[in-house]
Order: C-alpha cells, then structure tokens, then sequence
C-alpha cells in the first residue's frame, strides 16, 4: 500500500497531505513522508505526551507533524487556523484510520461523517478495521490462526495481557463488514476492499472514482496464505453511488 501511495504522490504536481488518525509515535506517518522525499506530508495526533516525545526523537525531516491531543480536535476549523502546516489548511487528499474507531464505540456513521469533512473533494479514506463476521466460529477460527503466528514471536504471557487490556474493549466496539460498509455508502460514493487477512481488513472510500482506480491500478501483488484470508478475493469494490454491490463471499 506505501508503495502505491508513493506512486500516487509522485503522479501529483503538489505535495499531497496525509492524516494517519491516532497513530501513537507517528511511525507510518514518518516513514512515509520520508519515503516519498516530501511529496506526503503528515500530519498525526495522540493525547500521550510519550508519543509526541518518541516523534520528536525519531523525526529527522520536516514534512511530518504531531499534534498532542485526541483525533477529534482534527476539524476544518482547526486546520484552517494553521497550528502545523499551510498544506493542511483546505483538508487531506489521505485519511487513514487504523483501528481507532473501535476504541471509541462502534458509531460508524458518526465517526466517518466527522473525518469527512477534513477530507477534500477528491480525497481517499483508508479504514483500517478489525470486523466481526456472520458466524462466531469463523472469527474464532481466525484469532485461533493469529494466536498461533503470535506465538512465534511473542510469550504466551503478554499475548493474554494484551487480549486482557486491549482485544476487549475492540471486540466489543467491532462490527460487520456489512455494517460498515452499509454505513459508508452514505457517506462516501465508492468504497473498495483492498487487503484482507484474519479478521482485519482494509477498504478505502471515496467520492472520487478517478481517485479510487488511480490507487488500485498502482497497488502490487498481494500475498496472504490462504487460510488467513476470509475473503479470497483481496481486491474488490464493495459499493458505488449509494449501492452496496453484494460481490464479496466469504472463504469458509
């Protein structure tokens, strides 16, 4: 996905604007800003003081900002004021959410219609989710599966630590791939699956359908095991002009 992103960046006569929404050390947002050599600027928030030290430690180029504070300070008001950057004045050409909404409830529709308005005309909103599925044992099947890759890396211990402290309080704010997607159908004009795997995914949403095919033409080969994918095929729309498309089937 970086890799398409940067070749959009480079397709654009100005430098495009990014805001990775509650992305903790701003890691992502730095690297891509520092990857494209400039051409995306980002901007990303988190009230935790340790975060903004950690971004500020790691920055080592001017093109990617942090503002300390929760994602909702983030309005055109906001950034109309200019606290960062003069590029993030008329909103973002990128929107990327990474789990954050379910850290908050599971108001889809309130929550994509507030980022929206930071978003320009033909701008594209990445939400990065963990989704329930229609049948319990095919999302168990899935933590199953990622437990078990866990494991090679992490100790059983602070595996269940984190289902204790975190994984609850997401699985509990979760919803459908249905639910979001009849959410952001009226919102949003377009919306394309682009990535699967266990019980995450990743759709990108739009009002611009230039914008949305411009992206996926310059996104590479995707590779995900089989039996990490519930959905087998990793790209697809998922509705148009109000429409869900009712295309995608589950690999069960």
């Amino acid at each position: 996905m970086k890799l398409a992103l940067k070749e959009l960046a480079k397709k654009s006569d100005r430098p495009l604007t990014m805001w990775g929404i509650s992305s903790a050390d701003g890691t992502r947002e730095r690297v891509l800003s520092e990857f494209t050599n400039g051409k995306i600027i980002t901007l990303t928030d988190s009230p935790n003081t340790g975060n903004k030290k950690e971004f500020d430690r790691l920055l080592t180029h001017g093109n990617s900002f942090f503002h300390c504070g929760c994602w909702v300070d983030i309005e055109p008001d906001f950034l109309k004021k200019n606290p960062y950057s003069r590029h993030f004045q008329s909103g973002f050409d990128i929107i990327w959410e990474c789990c954050t909404f379910q850290m908050y409830g599971n108001n889809r529709k309130e929550q994509m219609q507030y980022i929206a308005e930071s978003l320009k005309p033909d701008g594209l909103v990445f939400l990065y989710e963990k989704l329930n599925t229609p049948l319990h044992e095919d999302f168990m099947r899935m933590e199953v599966l990622k437990t078990k890759f866990k494991e090679r890396y992490f100790n059983k211990k602070d595996i269940i630590m984190k289902e204790k402290s975190i994984l609850k309080t997401m699985h509990t704010e979760c919803v459908t791939l249905d639910e979001l997607i009849n959410e952001a159908k009226n919102i949003f004009r377009y919306g394309a699956l682009i990535w699967n795997a266990g019980n995450f995914y990743e759709i990108v949403v739009t009002d611009s359908k230039k914008s949305l095919l411009s992206f996926i033409n310059l996104l590479p080969a995707i590779f995900v095991p089989n039996e990490y994918r519930l959905i087998k095929k990793q790209v697809q729309f998922l509705f148009a002009n109000g429409k869900a498309l009712k295309n995608y089937k589950y690999n069960v």
